[in-house]
């Protein structure tokens, strides 16, 4: 594997800000804060993260290219759930207000 330590520094730095975001969604008044602090880190994510992706094909034996890339699909999937949710969320609020103006 690799011998740099700081490896997984990016990581360790984007799972406690994931951790804190959860903290947030459960003790906050409303649970949407920590939801889109979870989609901006992820979005922050994948934006350092997915150019691995690019790089894998010709470096394959390289580990810090494939946890990049691991971390790269975590915060895609984290990001495209929140933005899902978000939807969902706007959807609920809009049919809400339809039938309560009925």
């Amino acid at each position: 594997m690799s011998h740099d330590p700081s490896m997984l520094q990016g990581g360790l730095t984007l799972g406690g800000g994931w951790i804190i975001c959860a903290l947030f969604s459960m003790t906050a008044g409303s649970r949407w804060v920590g939801v889109a602090g979870a989609g901006v880190l992820g979005l922050l994510g994948a934006s350092r993260c997915v150019p691995a992706f690019f790089k894998l094909p010709k470096d394959s034996a390289n580990p810090q290219l494939i946890f990049q890339a691991i971390a790269g699909a975590l915060c895609v999937l984290v990001t495209v759930v929140v933005v899902r949710l978000f939807f969902q969320e706007r959807n609920r609020r809009q049919i809400e207000a339809l039938k309560a103006g009925e």
